[in-house]
């Protein structure tokens, strides 16, 4: 018997790009049979500036939130927005590049440090 994709949807501190990433990880929850986490990160003062940096770091999320990441990476991680792109770069660093990471909207890291960007 097959597992079922894990795929977390590492929510925004800004609404829209929450709805955008809940909207498709429903989808794919349907769509795929998937199961769906919602990840909703307590950020750090540096959160911001860790993105601009183009660091690759958890330290933008409370350490109090770090442990709603767990121990099983997730197949697909959806995510959005500054404070979150070094989050969603170490978790793809520290799965070994297994989670595919989708990012909605602009990037601030080079584009190629995503699998897949979706912006308009």
């Amino acid at each position: 018997m097959q597992r079922r994709p894990l795929v977390w949807a590492l929510l925004s501190h800004r609404a829209g790009e929450s709805q955008q990433i809940l909207g498709l990880g429903e989808a794919l929850e349907r769509h795929l049979d998937a199961e769906l986490r919602l990840i909703h990160p307590s950020w750090t003062p540096q959160a911001s500036a860790l993105g601009l940096l183009r660091r690759v770091s958890l330290a933008g999320i409370d350490r109090t939130h770090r442990s709603a990441l767990g121990s099983r990476s997730p197949d697909v991680l959806l995510t959005a927005g500054l404070r979150n792109e070094p989050v969603a770069r170490w978790i793809a660093r520290s799965s070994r590049h297994r989670t595919m990471t989708v990012l909605l909207g602009r990037t601030w890291a080079p584009h190629d440090a995503f699998d897949l960007v979706v912006t308009t």
